[in-house]
């Protein structure tokens, strides 16, 4: 009987950690000069988690056509699942495209060097994407123009539902207040201003 018992468990483990889904739509996000940029986001949503809860966003990207280039610029999630994080802004400036990303623990935070505050700028240039601190992104970017943390069940819904969020929409979402301390990327130039924990 206790062999049933752990093979039903082994299976239940395994089943929750397979199978995945694949979500598609399309965002506005403002630009610090107004404009707007036509996203297309993709977040595979699969992977092993613990009974009960969702399972993690495997992988996702950020992909959109250069207004004034006219190429197809696209952002990856890193490929290393000790480097997960979540982006929170996409920004243009010249022929740089900026995201600033939050990592998603603090196994990821320390694989990023433990930055402080907790986000990673990541800089697109020629289709390479390169790190840097969060710092270095000027404070007229500093505001979240994405959808944050996209799986949570009431958003996903919601993004199912819509395939098309505005900007007015993507403000509505992200006011419900998930996670304020992510939230909070205006952050002060001065040094040592943003308390880390």
């Amino acid at each position: 009987m206790k062999n049933k018992w752990c093979l039903a468990f082994a299976l239940v483990i395994g089943l929750s950690a397979c199978g995945s889904e694949i979500v598609t739509w399309q965002e506005e996000a403002k630009q610090a000069d107004g404009s707007i940029l036509l996203l297309e986001r993709t977040i595979r949503i699969g992977g092993g988690h613990e009974i009960g809860q969702s399972a993690p966003v495997a992988s996702e990207s950020i992909s959109f056509i250069h207004p004034k280039t006219g190429k197809k610029i696209t952002w990856n999630s890193p490929t290393d699942l000790l480097m997960s994080v979540d982006p929170m802004l996409v920004q243009l400036d010249g022929d740089r495209t900026l995201v600033l990303v939050a990592p998603r623990s603090s196994v990821d935070l320390d694989h990023y060097g433990q930055p402080c505050p907790p986000f990673v700028l990541q800089e697109i240039r020629n289709g390479k994407i390169e790190n840097k601190p969060a710092q270095e992104l000027l404070e007229k970017f500093r505001f979240m123009n994405l959808v944050f943390y996209p799986k949570i069940k009431k958003t996903l819904q919601r993004i199912k539902e819509e395939k098309f969020l505005s900007v007015n929409v993507i403000r509505d979402i992200n006011s419900g207040g998930t996670n304020k301390k992510l939230m909070a990327i205006d952050y002060s130039y001065k040094p040592n201003s943003y308390k880390c924990e």
